[in-house]
């Protein structure tokens, strides 16, 4: 029988998707030089590109922790906070980028869709993880 699509939980696949989905992205808005010009390419785009492949190595090596004892949950946690400072930084570059650069309103609005949604899953995940590993010896 089906789980109920409200009932679900949302899994590292799907944290994993969002944050798949986000870098790849962020790698196509950034390669257009028309909204991020050359002479920044070290100081603002770099630093977003680095953040979003920094976001999916992150939640990828959090996911590939299957944690049997507190101290291996206390690493994948680790790895789950450090995904999120990176998400985090990378939204306010997309402020800036917004700010600094003429790119399209609809386009930074989808944009930061994708680095809310991969936000909201990461969470849902590491309140699942929360549950699911707090009794661990």
């Amino acid at each position: 029988m089906a789980v109920p699509r409200g009932k679900r939980s949302t899994g590292v696949f799907e944290t994993g998707t969002k944050a798949k989905e986000l870098l790849i992205h962020t790698l196509r808005v950034t390669k257009n030089r028309d909204n991020f010009p050359a002479r920044y390419q070290h100081t603002v785009t770099d630093r977003i590109i680095n953040n979003a492949l920094e976001v999916y190595g992150k939640v990828r090596r959090a996911n590939s922790i299957y944690p049997s004892t507190a101290a291996e949950y206390q690493m994948r946690r680790k790895w789950q906070a450090e995904a999120g400072a990176a998400l985090a930084d990378l939204m306010g570059l997309i402020e800036v980028a917004h700010e600094m650069f003429s790119i399209d309103t609809d386009k930074i609005a989808y944009w930061t869709k994708l680095a809310s949604n991969t936000k909201f899953a990461m969470k849902r995940w590491v309140e699942g993880d929360i549950k699911r590993y707090s009794s661990l010896p």
